[in-house]
C-alpha cells in the first residue's frame, strides 16, 4: 500500500511540475529514490504478481511509473508471463500490461 501510494504522490507531483519550471529537479529527485524499490520489486516479480496484494502494487506500477523504469518492469512481466497468465493474480498484472504497456 506504501508503494502504491508513494507512486501515485509522485505520479501526480510529475504532472504538476509540466506547470511549473521549478519543480524539474525535485521530480527527478523522488523518481530517482524509487530505482531501489522498482530493484526490488523487479526481483521478485513473480512472487509480488501472484499475491493478491503484491499484483496490486504491481499493477499500479505498470499504470504510474514513467519511462525508463515502466520499460523494466514490463520486462520483468514479460519474462514471467508464461507463469502469470494462468495465476489467479497474475493473471490481472498481465492485463494491465496489454493495457498500459
Amino acid at each position: 500500500h506504501v508503494i502504491q501510494k508513494s507512486i501515485t504522490v509522485i505520479s501526480n507531483f510529475a504532472r504538476k511540475a509540466r506547470e511549473e519550471e521549478n519543480c524539474e529537479e525535485m521530480v527527478s529527485f523522488f523518481l530517482e529514490s524509487l530505482d531501489p524499490i522498482i530493484n526490488e520489486v523487479i526481483h521478485d516479480m513473480e512472487g509480488l504478481s501472484r499475491h493478491p496484494y503484491g499484483c496490486r502494487v504491481v499493477q499500479r506500477m505498470v499504470e504510474h511509473c514513467i519511462e525508463p523504469q515502466k520499460s523494466s518492469i514490463l520486462d520483468s512481466i514479460i519474462i514471467h508471463h508464461n507463469s502469470l497468465v494462468d495465476d489467479q493474480y497474475g493473471n490481472y498484472v498481465v492485463q494491465r500490461s496489454l493495457s498500459y504497456g
